[in-house]
């Protein structure tokens, strides 16, 4: 656990196995999405973290073991704290770090607007999207926010990504 400079704290996830150890750390305190089958999403959203936050988190897990992969995810969506998450992985990348763009991984729900910038401000970054429903509806049901981001237009925006890498 480690305290924000807001009066909250956010978990700090390190997995590890014989094969590799990834550092998942969080973005923001709470969630905007509102996910019907999420804890974080029913506490609302606090606040972002700032990028000293989240690197600090991978300096933490660096302590307690070498990291090979960076997945940001958990609280809220990582592209909802944009231009943070760009300047933090723009950190991780340079020394002391000197993670590859090619070892993280920015998860997200989908946030459109965002997918389109993500390529032109960090290239060759994966990308991994939680659909959680395999159609509209059901999405619209369980991730309310998903209203703005329409599944033919996220397929359409992750097409798109996918041709420039």
């Amino acid at each position: 656990m480690l305290n924000c400079c807001i009066p909250s704290t956010i978990e700090q996830e390190l997995e590890t196995n014989p094969f590799m150890r990834s550092n998942l750390p969080q973005l923001q305190v709470g969630c905007k999405m509102g996910c019907t089958f999420c804890a974080t999403g029913s506490m609302g959203f606090k606040s972002n973290l700032s990028t000293g936050e989240i690197v600090e988190q991978l300096v933490h897990a660096s302590r307690l073991s070498p990291i090979c992969n960076v997945v940001p995810m958990g609280m809220g969506d990582p592209l909802n704290n944009y231009n943070v998450l760009v300047e933090a992985i723009r950190v991780m990348t340079a020394f002391p770090f000197q993670l590859s763009l090619k070892k993280i991984t920015v998860s997200t729900v989908g946030t459109i607007h965002a997918i389109n910038k993500l390529h032109g401000d960090l290239q060759n970054i994966n990308l991994a999207v939680s659909l959680h429903a395999p159609v509209q509806d059901i999405m619209f049901q369980i991730m309310p926010a998903t209203r703005a981001f329409p599944l033919e237009k996220l397929m359409n925006a992750l097409a798109e990504y996918q041709k420039k890498r």
